[in-house]
């Protein structure tokens, strides 16, 4: 914490002297889904099945991305809250798309596909809003189109948006529980934080000095919402879903896999797959010349579902467009890279190969090749952590997890799993990513001062949130109460195990093609995806 240290973030240092802080350890792997779906829900990611924002489903070749639908019957903190005769606010939780209806607000993040999308729940917080910050943003506009200066003028604006929009939910529509979310953070040390390690000196400095001029900036947001609460009592809970590490460089996942012998590709069999004709292209052209919503009213569904949507684009071949389209020899191939690890094609699966009893001993034999794996570039030994799902999950979706996770070189390496055109293994990586160390303090109302914590985590906070409002935590979470943050033990009135969860609204459908391309844009502009 050199910025707290230093001096630039007086507000947080006033949180941590007076309140308790420490390392609140992410899920695995640590990204935005799915850590703030585990931190809603004080359950381990096995238990909701998501491990990443997209899974090959079991049994299939079918990606899925996840969103709000898929926690629709899970009993999150706000309907637990709800239940119990609390009032809750949700604003810009990233996951939480479309919203569901609580007894209060909730406004989703960016996985919203635009402002005109019903992403406020209720839908009269849309005009509020707008009004309110001078036109509403769900996020700040990243990739490479933007430069460096852009990507960080746009985190800047959208911050002091945020905090218009903060100041007047707390003021006008304040409820018993409110989250509200910074998303800034996030973005601005996705653009920066390589750059901090620039053999450039001045690209180096400049990095340094614009990441601590945004922190301090935030800081003093901070304390402006919370001049809006003087004279109140609270108890304040700051966290992060996961936290950051320099990634700069990228291994060619389905490359490697190739080049032992474990994934065969062959042409495309869909005609649209050869010529590179997508759902995202089509909708891009038409877009460009004003025909989009035009053209999408007339074409049957049968002709739509028949164009590869063209999932994730970027350097190379698209691993999910080549699966889409055909270009994958199921009959020859054992194992695939997709987000979130490898899966292998196991006999459950349509043209599966991998038989049960080869399971353990084929898993086992990739995973020492890839834990042997040496630096494409210089021949050097990389370090290779591997995870074996049965060892990090626990739960009903297990088999939903990728078969083999891992780490490269302490996070500083990332995985690409498109091909690309020259059998490469290695191309630098230009946004930073997460690592699971995020950060953890809180203060106020019947919290302990100056204390430091040890291994928080983030599916402990829903459970320590609910113990701070008297209400035992349901028995089928995972998380722990943090009773050492209390002053006192907190004493239940009251359990959570009787909830039932708040029913998403009937005109929540599920996102139309170009919306798929607004948000893998967004998650492509991020790194999240290549």
């Amino acid at each position: 914490m050199p910025l707290i240290e230093q001096g630039d973030m007086p507000v947080m240092k006033s949180f941590i002297d007076n309140g308790v802080h420490g390392i609140l350890k992410s899920t695995f792997p640590p990204l935005t889904c799915p850590a703030w779906f585990s931190f809603s829900t004080g359950k381990n990611p096995g238990k909701l099945g998501m491990y990443n924002f997209y899974r090959l489903e079991r049994k299939s070749y079918q990606i899925k991305r996840f969103d709000n639908h898929d926690v629709a019957n899970e009993n999150e903190l706000w309907d637990i809250l709800n239940s119990q005769g609390y009032t809750t606010g949700i604003f810009n939780n990233p996951v939480a798309y479309p919203p569901k209806p609580v007894d209060g607000f909730m406004i989703s993040g960016f996985l919203a596909p635009s402002t005109f999308s019903n992403f406020t729940y209720p839908k009269s917080l849309k005009g509020k809003l707008d009004s309110v910050t001078g036109g509403y943003e769900l996020d700040a506009d990243q990739g490479d189109r933007f430069t460096a200066k852009e990507v960080i003028e746009n985190c800047h604006r959208i911050m002091k948006k945020r905090t218009k929009a903060m100041k007047f939910l707390l003021e006008e529509e304040n409820k018993d529980f409110m989250m509200l979310v910074y998303t800034g953070t996030d973005r601005i040390s996705h653009q920066l934080i390589n750059k901090m390690y620039s053999e450039d000196e001045s690209e180096a400095a400049w990095a340094k000095e614009e990441i601590r001029k945004f922190f301090t900036a935030l800081d003093g947001e901070i304390g402006e919402l919370l001049d809006t609460l003087s004279g109140e009592e609270y108890t304040l809970f700051v966290m992060s879903d996961h936290g950051f590490h320099r990634r700069d460089k990228g291994f060619y996942l389905n490359q490697w896999l190739i080049n032992e012998g474990y994934l065969v590709l062959k042409d495309p069999t869909s005609i649209l797959g050869k010529i590179g004709l997508t759902q995202k292209g089509i909708a891009s052209l038409l877009e460009k010349v004003g025909l989009k919503n035009f053209v999408r009213g007339i074409v049957p569904k049968s002709i739509e579902k028949r164009v590869p949507i063209g999932v994730i684009e970027g350097k190379g071949r698209s691993i999910l467009d080549l699966i889409q389209t055909g270009g994958i020899d199921w009959s020859k191939t054992r194992a695939v890279a997709l987000p979130g690890g490898i899966y292998l094609n196991s006999v459950d699966r349509p043209e599966g190969i991998v038989e049960n009893e080869n399971y353990t001993a084929l898993r086992n034999e990739i995973a020492e090749k890839f834990k042997n794996i040496t630096d494409p570039r210089d021949g050097s030994d990389l370090e290779v952590e591997i995870l074996f799902r049965e060892d990090i999950y626990t739960g009903q979706y297990v088999e939903n997890a990728p078969d083999i996770q891992f780490i490269i070189g302490g996070y500083e390496w990332g995985a690409i799993r498109n091909i690309p055109a020259d059998g490469r293994l290695y191309d630098p990586l230009k946004t930073a990513h997460h690592d699971d160390k995020g950060i953890f303090i809180v203060t106020g109302q019947g919290i302990k001062q100056g204390k430091k914590i040890e291994n928080a985590n983030i599916i402990d906070l829903t459970p320590t949130i609910l113990a701070a409002y008297g209400i035992k935590p349901p028995s089928d979470m995972d998380g722990k109460v943090l009773n050492e943050i209390f002053v006192s033990a907190p004493e239940f009135h009251a359990s959570a195990d009787d909830t039932e969860s708040a029913s998403l609204e009937s005109d929540t459908a599920g996102y139309t093609p170009e919306e798929e391309k607004a948000i893998e844009e967004r998650l492509r502009g991020l790194g999240y995806v290549d």
